[in-house]
């Protein structure tokens, strides 16, 4: 993706035009948007303190969020 394409959509969501983003990880560092809904991941973080910090994107303006992680118990 082109750095002009990933700006289009990040201010896109930032403004509430797009209310689904799929992204890496990197996507949300550094986004400070309060009224995220959920996080959903296809696999485990590499470590807990990744999904803590990944997790709590959602939910900052105090309103029910919701967090579903997709795991095979076959990878883990």
């Amino acid at each position: 993706m082109t750095g002009m394409s990933r700006k289009n959509i990040q201010d896109d969501f930032m403004s509430g035009q797009l209310r689904v983003v799929v992204a890496t990880v990197a996507f949300g560092m550094g986004l400070d948007k309060s009224n995220i809904r959920g996080v959903i991941h296809f696999n485990m973080p590499k470590n807990i303190e990744s999904y803590i910090q990944e997790i709590g994107r959602a939910g900052r303006d105090n309103q029910t969020a919701f967090c579903h992680i997709f795991l095979d118990y076959k990878v883990i």
